[in-house]
């Protein structure tokens, strides 16, 4: 749900209020395309001159988001913005506003922070993303099952909140509580 309402905060108060946007959930019937859409709504219902104007399940990837953003770019004249359940989604809406020739002039918003999407952030093409503490989200996952099995007080419901990335906060952010460093590579060992 968070992901989603930061994304409409940030349209809200980009747009002063008024803009016409697409939201690009991703798959149908999956919980987390359905948790981020309601929570992009739940934000932008309350600025009456925020229009959403369409709603598209497809499949997460970046070719979908390249065709469906071409079609919409198309069907909608007037779309200010356009923003995404997940962030391969909007990588192709991405290259679909530059094609267009309206990169920065569609604002993209989005969840999540690979490689491509920073790219595409510093570059001026995804104008936000709100970027799961990934690392910190696992950190807290073994710590809350290592409490459990001490039979230690833990959190039933911890909340991480996501990090609103922007070009004007990329520079200076550090990565280590959204993820791992590239040179990563866990050891897997079985027993």
């Amino acid at each position: 749900n968070e992901l989603g309402a930061a994304q409409a905060r940030f349209l809200v108060s980009t747009l002063k209020g008024k803009g016409n946007v697409l939201y690009i959930a991703g798959p149908a019937g999956v919980t987390w395309t359905r948790d981020r859409l309601a929570g992009f709504k739940s934000v932008l219902e309350k600025s009456p001159d925020m229009k959403l104007l369409d709603e598209l399940w497809i499949n997460s990837s970046r070719e979908a988001g390249l065709r469906n953003t071409e079609d919409k770019l198309e069907t909608y004249k007037d779309i200010n913005a356009i923003s995404a359940g997940a962030d391969v989604m909007t990588q192709g809406s991405g290259d679909a506003v530059k094609a267009a020739n309206k990169a920065g002039k569609v604002l993209l918003t989005t969840a999540g922070l690979s490689k491509d999407t920073e790219d595409m952030i510093r570059n001026g093409v995804i104008q936000m993303t709100a970027a799961q503490q990934t690392v910190m989200i696992g950190y807290n996952a073994v710590k809350t099952a290592v409490k459990y099995l001490r039979k230690q007080p833990y959190e039933k419901n911890t909340k991480i909140a996501p990090i609103v990335v922007t070009k004007e906060n990329i520079a200076t952010l550090s990565l280590e509580p959204i993820r791992a460093p590239d040179s990563f590579k866990p050891k897997l060992m079985y027993p």
